[in-house]
C-alpha cells in the first residue's frame, strides 16, 4: 500500500531532505523573481499610463464644465484612484523600490531548477517553504 502525500507537508524524511527543500525552494524563488521583472516593469509602465490618463480625463472635464455635486464627487475619487495606481506618487514610488530590491536580487537569476526540484514543486512538497519566502517580500 503506498503512502500519499498531504498538501502542504513535506513528505517524512531526514533534515537532509528538509535541507534540499528549502534550497529548492529558494532556488525556485529566485528564479521566478528573475524570470518575473519583465512582467512586472510592464505592469509599472501600464499603471503610470492609466494614471496619467485618468488625471487628463477628469482635467478635461473640469475645463468642460465645472462638476458640481455627485460628478464633483466622482472626479475627486477618480483623481485619488489615479493616485493610488500611480507607481510614482508616494505610496506607488514605496512599492517600485521594494520591487527594486527584488529586482536586484533576482538580477542574476540563476540556475533553473532541477527536473527533481520542479518535480519536488508540483507535488507540493516545497509549498510551506516557497509561502515562508512570500512572507519575507
Amino acid at each position: 500500500m503506498s503512502r500519499r502525500h498531504q498538501p502542504g507537508r513535506p513528505p517524512p524524511g531526514t533534515g537532509d531532505l528538509e535541507d534540499a527543500f528549502r534550497r529548492a525552494a529558494r532556488r525556485l524563488h529566485d528564479w521566478r523573481l528573475g524570470h518575473d521583472q519583465p512582467a512586472v516593469l510592464r505592469a509599472f509602465v501600464d499603471a503610470w499610463h492609466e494614471a496619467q490618463d485618468i488625471r487628463a480625463f477628469v482635467g478635461a472635464l473640469e475645463q468642460s464644465a465645472p462638476p458640481t455635486g455627485v460628478l464633483a464627487a466622482w472626479a475627486a475619487w477618480a483623481r485619488e484612484h489615479a493616485e493610488a495606481i500611480d507607481p510614482l506618487s508616494p505610496s506607488g514610488l514605496a512599492r517600485l523600490a521594494d520591487n527594486a530590491v527584488l529586482a536586484a536580487l533576482a538580477s542574476s537569476p540563476g540556475a533553473e531548477p532541477t527536473l527533481e526540484e520542479q518535480e519536488w514543486f508540483h507535488n507540493g512538497f516545497l509549498d510551506p517553504y516557497l509561502a515562508q519566502l512570500e512572507d519575507l517580500r
